[in-house]
This record gives structure tokens, sequence and C-alpha cells, in this order.
């Protein structure tokens, strides 16, 4: 992976070079699947938060669920592979999250996450304790969330602009 600063944009922009950083990826997944019990690498960490990112939820949930495999009481992986098939629609994405809530208790971005996918599974109540949850961890970030939340339902709302 390679910073987006000025002075990489040649090697951002050439596609040989994306390629092999995308093989050294999924050889570093094939190793963590292949034997669970290796050292899960901070460039597989790295882009399973680069492919949630970019929004390539299959992909992300790939790394992710390698990273549990090599690394299965590491939370944030829970929670990014619980993000990444809650973006597919996925309904073991629940079950993921709630994992992640229970190995990582004080991690907001767990309760958030599986808010979320309670909200859009329709379980209102778990949804509610969820946020609660998050309230108690971390207000501030709670709070910041349920404003862009909100505000993201008034945009959504407004008519396109022409």
């Amino acid at each position: 992976l390679v910073r987006a600063l000025s002075g990489n944009r040649e090697l951002i922009r050439d596609t040989e070079m994306q390629r092999a950083g995308l093989q050294l990826i999924e050889e570093e997944r094939r190793r963590v699947l292949e034997s669970p019990r290796c050292v899960v690498s901070p460039r597989l960490i790295g882009a399973g938060e680069m492919f949630l990112a970019l929004g390539r939820y299959a992909e992300a949930e790939s790394v992710c669920r390698a990273v549990t495999a090599g690394a299965p009481m590491m939370g944030r992986a829970w929670i990014n592979l619980g993000i990444a098939q809650t973006e597919q629609g996925k309904e073991e994405a629940l079950d993921t999250l709630r994992h992640a809530c229970q190995i990582a208790p004080k991690e907001v971005f767990a309760w958030i996450s599986l808010h979320r996918a309670a909200s859009r599974a329709g379980l209102e109540d778990e949804a509610r304790t969820a946020i609660e949850r998050a309230k108690r961890v971390n207000p501030k970030t709670t709070a910041l969330f349920l404003a862009t939340q909100q505000d993201t339902r008034k945009n959504a709302s407004r008519p396109p602009a022409q």
C-alpha cells in the first residue's frame, strides 16, 4: 500500500503496480487461510480497510475473513467483516457484529455497526440497545454518527440539484 501523496502519484496510477499490490494482498490472504496459526500482517489488515473505503465489499469481506481466521480476537477485523457483510445485505452480518461486540465491548464502532445492521434488518429493539451501548462507550463519537445519519436522511429527502 502506498500513501496518496503527490510524490507517489505516478506509482498510484501505474496499473502494473496496482496489479502487483493486489497480488501481494491475495498471496497474504491465501497464506493466512491455509495456515490460520500464522501471524497476520499489517498489509492484510490495511487491505481490508482499503477495500472497505473503496466500497469493494466482497473483497473486503474476503480479506477480513482471512484476518479473523488468523487473529480471532482482533475486534476491528470482526467489525470490518460485519460492515462488509452489511453493505452486501448479508444476514450473517448481524451474527458477525454481535461477535465483534462480545470480543470488543469497548469499541464504539462495533456497537454503531451493530446498530446499523439491526436497523436495516428491522430489529429496532436490538438497534436501540446497540446505540445505547455505543453512547456509553463513547458519547462524542456516537453523537457525531447520529448527527451524520440525520443529515444523510435530510439530504436523501431533497430533490436532486439541477
